[in-house]
This record gives C-alpha cells, sequence and structure tokens, in this order.
C-alpha cells in the first residue's frame, strides 16, 4: 500500500507537472502537434495531472468534511 502524499507535496506535484504541460508545448509548438511521441508524451502527462487533481479534490473534500465536523463538536461543548 502507497503512502498518501500530503496536501504540499500533491500541490507541488501537480505545479510541477503543469510546468512540464507548459515547457513541452511551449518547446515544441505546433512543429511537432503530429510526433507520435511528443503527443504520448502529453497524453500521458495530462492523465498524470488529471488522476492528481481528482485527488487533490477529495482531499480537500474530506479535509472540509472533518473541518465540519471539529467545528459541529467545539459548538456542541460550548453549548452544552
Amino acid at each position: 500500500m502507497r503512502a498518501m502524499m500530503t496536501d504540499e507535496r500533491l500541490i507541488s506535484t501537480i505545479e510541477r507537472i503543469e510546468r512540464a504541460l507548459v515547457r513541452l508545448e511551449s518547446r515544441n509548438g505546433a512543429r511537432s502537434a503530429g510526433d507520435p511521441a511528443v503527443v504520448e508524451a502529453l497524453g500521458q502527462l495530462q492523465v498524470r495531472y488529471d488522476r492528481l487533481a481528482e485527488r487533490e479534490q477529495r482531499l480537500r473534500e474530506r479535509a472540509t468534511a472533518a473541518l465540519d465536523r471539529l467545528t459541529a463538536l467545539i459548538d456542541q461543548q460550548k453549548a452544552g
């Protein structure tokens, strides 16, 4: 089983992938848009980026839910 990435590492990874995509797109431009190696590399990066973006969204949802539960517990303690 893989260890979970921290939010900071996850965000850093997504940012690195975004920068790599920008570099590939700007370096290769339109001339190599049909180059199978470039298309494959961009596709692989996009798949990885999509997975990480989905994971980041799930982590944000879980963190928000946990904070909501903590807030409710704190409010109950204050009221009771």
